[in-house]
């Protein structure tokens, strides 16, 4: 019979082992250019103007979208593409980013002409019905409580030939024929309380009552219709400004 083999047995590791010294581990070899890097982007050079611009113009697309804004108005006498138009650097020329790209050739040109950052087109049921109330005479509504005084425009093409007094010191302005509202700003950051201050006010203005701002990460994402809910102002909170768990008293 043959022997079987004898089990053999493995030391566990120890950096001292029957009083030998175990040699140290290699050092790793880097490479001479390897640079580590802390995060995807080193600064906010590392991204060109134009490309950050056309980021957040369609950042800004979807968000006005989840909040309602970029609603089509099917009864508008003539279709409009509801959208953003932002000023963008490109190189040592400025050109105007559009979202959708289908935006009114108009709305481009009253961004130049008022020397605007940013401006969109608000198409929402607030806008809406803002729209039932102006008679076709009306050049202006004056919005209670605030008096702030917002000037009503014929059309897109009538701003776009400079045949209105309106400034880029304007609150917004409304647009009879193509039934949007027209909001602008200073800065593509500022848009999104831009909008819904604008809304806030026009829906204070329907309801006769002034709404306090309440912080956009508690408000509902998208608007209902407003027609059915005019017995008071708690259903009306939670369709435009977001459900929260204390009614407004």
């Amino acid at each position: 019979m043959s022997a079987s083999n004898p089990a053999i047995t493995v030391p566990a590791y120890s950096p001292d082992v029957s009083g030998l010294t175990l040699p140290s581990p290699a050092p790793i070899q880097q490479d001479p250019g390897y640079q580590h890097s802390n995060g995807l982007f080193q600064g906010p050079n590392d991204i060109d103007d134009y490309a950050r611009s056309a980021m957040m113009v369609q950042f800004l697309y979807r968000r006005f979208g989840a909040y309602g804004w970029l609603q089509q108005d099917q009864v508008a006498q003539v279709p409009v593409s509801v959208g953003i138009v932002m000023r963008a650097k490109n190189g040592d020329d400025t050109e105007f980013i559009s979202e959708p790209q289908t935006m009114d050739n108009n709305v481009k040109t009253i961004c130049a002409n008022l020397n605007l950052a940013i401006v969109f087109s608000m198409s929402s049921d607030v806008t809406d019905l803002i729209f039932t109330r102006i008679e076709k005479d009306d050049s202006e509504i004056t919005l209670w409580p605030y008096t702030i005084t917002v000037p009503i425009i014929d059309s897109l093409e009538v701003l776009a030939n400079n045949r209105t007094d309106v400034g880029r010191g304007e609150f917004c302005c409304l647009i009879r024929k193509e039934k949007v509202a027209l909001v602008w700003g200073n800065a593509a950051e500022e848009m999104i309380v831009r909008g819904s201050d604008v809304e806030t006010k026009l829906i204070s203005f329907i309801c006769g009552l002034p709404i306090p701002e309440r912080p956009l990460a508690t408000e509902h994402v998208r608007s209902q219709t407003l027609a059915t809910r005019w017995y008071s102002l708690e259903p009306l909170r939670r369709l435009f400004r977001g459900s929260g768990d204390t009614p407004i008293q």
